[in-house]
């Protein structure tokens, strides 16, 4: 790797991992007033979008990916220019333009930097963290829908239990 692409490739990093951590802490405010999951005993957004990548998406997935993109195009747009063109340029997009005119004399001046190309880069960043995040809800919530694990027997033991503690249900 050329120099020039080493620099770019970790200021890159360092601005994703800046964004990520921005977007994270906003879906983490975001808490039962706007989450979709109800009851779920899960405690914000971003627990929720764990949930999902990790195990099954919901019928409400698209929202949730909205929500990310939204975010992440909000965050990088906030960036300077320079900045976004970093990020552009470690996108597949950014890497093919570099190769194709490192040597022009005016590169940089009308460089195409495509802000979906670094919202998409972004994001699957974004769902490799939420794949590997865990806390005792998400694992408690993951737990609940694992095969074999059925919420209502254990309700229904529960129920059973209290009856057999009252004498109801005995023969």
């Amino acid at each position: 790797m050329r120099i020039e692409q080493h620099i770019v490739s970790a200021w890159a990093q360092q601005l994703t991992d800046k964004l990520i951590q921005d977007v994270i802490e906003a879906l983490q405010k975001m808490d039962s007033a706007v989450m979709l999951s109800g009851d779920s005993g899960l405690k914000n957004v971003w627990e929720e979008v764990c949930v999902q990548v990790q195990g099954e998406q919901s019928f409400f997935w698209d929202s949730y990916v909205e929500t990310m993109e939204s975010l992440l195009a909000g965050y990088a747009e906030g960036l300077n220019s320079n900045a976004r063109m970093a990020l552009w340029a470690v996108t597949d997009q950014g890497w093919d333009y570099i190769a194709d005119h490192h040597a022009d004399d005016q590169g940089a001046a009308q460089v195409p930097v495509d802000m979906d190309a670094i919202v998409d880069m972004l994001k699957d960043k974004l769902l490799a963290v939420a794949a590997d995040f865990s806390n005792q809800r998400v694992e408690r919530f993951l737990a609940r829908h694992e095969d074999g694990y059925d919420e209502l027997d254990e309700d229904d033991d529960s129920e059973d239990e209290e009856s057999d503690a009252r004498g109801i249900g005995r023969r």
